[in-house]
């Protein structure tokens, strides 16, 4: 859903107006009320009655269409003039952020709407886990009410993704609206306005870990014998991190995360329920796990990623739609780069973040062996036998399925598998994906460089000689 919220929020600060004029306040109502009318629908398909062996199998699929749903309805009513009149409508345009999140506002409701249709499923999930734990003699996990259930759903899905942005969007609003009053009309005004957005956006961006975890609810990791060895297995892997916190999900949420480009802003996450109902030898397989993700720089590709996929598609649309009209090229150009991102993405991004989750999970296992030797990279059976416990583990407490595929994890079975035979091999070592990973940075660096060479290109064409 994270991916959902960042289209959104895209869409709304550039989708363009593809009619000649917005539609009337009564026609934007009316498609506003189709667009949440097509959200209730679909989570009403999500909770009808069918077989228990397909129900979750049905939900996968629902909500799959629901998303898309979520982004292509509220892409509709941008391309009918919902921003156009509201913005300009309301006088906004001199209120900083302001408009940002009006504009947004129909997406938010349309997610809440289908986050309070899910809720059902949710609990259904939870009952059918809860009965499996019980037979074993293990303890039922919590439920969230549809209160806990929605806050959560918030802070995780939309203000994780939604508060570091609005602060970068503040940065760029005042910006514009503020320097050139201070700095007077001049032709240097428009790079200092574009220079401190930038400067300002980056800034935020390094230190939104901070912002996180207060968006998130957390607390530091109490001292003891646990902390003790996580901090000893950051020591030795050489990884630099600000702290170690307790990620507040009620009890009902078994994962971890690390966050963080720079190591006084780092932050290294796990959840209570991850704390309360996994072993020790589990915990330290996830966390190493999470120490293979700042390793291997992932986060620093994956926003390289992000700059290259949006050079490239922009400066790709701007030569396309240069072969027509020109009454129709700004407007294509949007639309076509829009729409070339949004492929890029879903093929690239997603095969890119499973190649990484790859990597970490081998960097797990190899961690796991508290008997490895220093310098040897091969993967154990012991090292394999427990990471690959630790990911079962962590889907059983999720409710989640072996066999379930996920856009950027990848399928639990499958990595399972990949990690044991690693195991099994006598000459499985970190060395194969290490390489496959490091192809994909260079191949991500030449991807960054022709966007950056073609968008130069394509400003020098625009330039009048």
């Amino acid at each position: 859903m994270q991916i959902v919220v960042l289209i959104a929020i895209l869409l709304a600060k550039a989708m363009p107006t593809l009619l000649d004029a917005p539609l009337g306040a009564h026609a934007l109502a009316a498609a506003m009320g189709g667009y949440f009318a097509g959200v209730l629908a679909l989570g009403a398909l999500g909770i009808l009655p069918n077989a228990r062996h397909k129900t979750f199998r049905w939900k996968r699929r629902v909500s799959g269409a629901k998303q898309i749903w979520l982004v292509a309805g509220y892409a509709a009513l941008l391309a009918a003039g919902f921003r156009d009149r509201i913005i300009p409508g309301l006088h906004l345009d001199t209120v900083p952020l302001l408009g940002h999140v009006l504009v947004l506002a129909p997406f938010v409701v349309a997610m809440i709407l289908s986050w309070w249709l899910d809720y059902p499923l949710y609990r259904q999930s939870r009952e059918q886990l809860n009965r499996d734990f019980l037979q074993r003699g293990e303890n039922a996990l919590p439920c969230w009410s549809l209160r806990a259930y929605l806050a959560f759903s918030a802070r995780h899905q939309f203000l994780f993704i939604f508060a570091p942005i609005a602060l970068i969007l503040l940065v760029g609003d005042a910006a514009a609206l503020y320097l050139p009053s201070l700095l007077g009309e001049s032709d240097t005004t428009g790079w200092v306005i574009e220079i401190t957005t930038i400067v300002g956006a980056l800034t935020i961006f390094l230190v939104a870990p901070l912002l996180v975890t207060k968006v998130w609810k957390t607390h530091p990791l109490p001292e003891g014998p646990l902390r003790e060895q996580l901090a000893g297995l950051c020591k030795a892997m050489e990884v630099r991190y600000r702290d170690i916190l307790v990620w507040e999900s009620g009890g009902v949420i078994a994962n971890a995360a690390a966050m963080g480009l720079l190591g006084p802003v780092r932050y290294f996450l796990l959840t209570d329920a991850l704390l309360a109902r996994a072993d020790a030898r589990s915990i330290r397989a996830i966390f190493a796990h999470e120490i293979g993700h700042i390793l291997g720089r992932h986060l620093w590709y994956l926003g390289l990623f992000a700059f290259a996929s949006i050079f490239l598609c922009a400066a790709l649309a701007g030569f396309a739609s240069a072969l027509l009209p020109e009454s129709l090229q700004a407007d294509a150009a949007e639309g076509l780069a829009f729409a070339l991102l949004a492929v890029t993405w879903w093929l690239g991004f997603g095969y890119v973040s499973r190649r990484f989750e790859r990597q970490s999970d081998v960097i797990g296992a190899w961690a796991s062996d508290p008997d490895r030797k220093p310098g040897d990279l091969s993967i154990t059976p012991l090292g394999a036998q427990l990471f690959a416990c630790s990911l079962e583990r962590v889907a059983e407490l999720n409710g989640l399925s072996l066999s379930r595929r996920n856009w950027r994890h990848g399928c639990m079975a499958g990595r399972i598998q990949y990690i044991l035979q690693l195991g099994e091999n006598p000459e499985g070592s970190r060395q194969e994906i290490d390489s496959l990973v490091k192809r994909i940075k260079l191949l991500l660096l030449l991807a960054l460089t022709a966007g950056l060479l073609l968008t130069g290109w394509q400003m020098h064409l625009a330039t009048p000689s």
